[in-house]
């Protein structure tokens, strides 16, 4: 059986900086070295800033601000879901991947 890893306590400025891995393998795991941690999987809380959904290609995405630093947070095909119903200002808490596309680094 997999284990699961575990999601870090971050503060999105965290994730900013460091150069994120991916292991071997098409499904190795992405991760960043932070404080002597190889942190794949984050939990962070934060403001929503920006809302951002179409339901015709599965994607959805918000901003989320911490004090610290913003990031985004997408969710695609039926996961995109899970962002329906959230508007600008509402508190979430969000335990996710760290990605990267095009140097954009966001949560999934």
């Amino acid at each position: 059986m997999i284990q699961r890893k575990p999601a870090f306590k971050v503060w999105i400025s965290d994730l900013s900086g460091g150069e994120l891995l991916q292991e071997p393998g098409e499904f190795g795991m992405h991760y960043l070295t932070l404080k002597g941690n190889n942190v794949s999987r984050v939990n962070l809380i934060g403001n929503v800033v920006d809302v951002f959904s179409n339901p015709e290609k599965g994607f959805s995405s918000i901003a989320v601000d911490d004090g610290s630093g913003t990031v985004n947070v997408r969710a695609f095909k039926e996961d995109s879901a899970m962002l329906e119903g959230l508007k600008i200002g509402d508190m979430v808490t969000i335990i996710g991947r760290i990605r990267e596309y095009n140097n954009d680094r966001y949560i999934l």
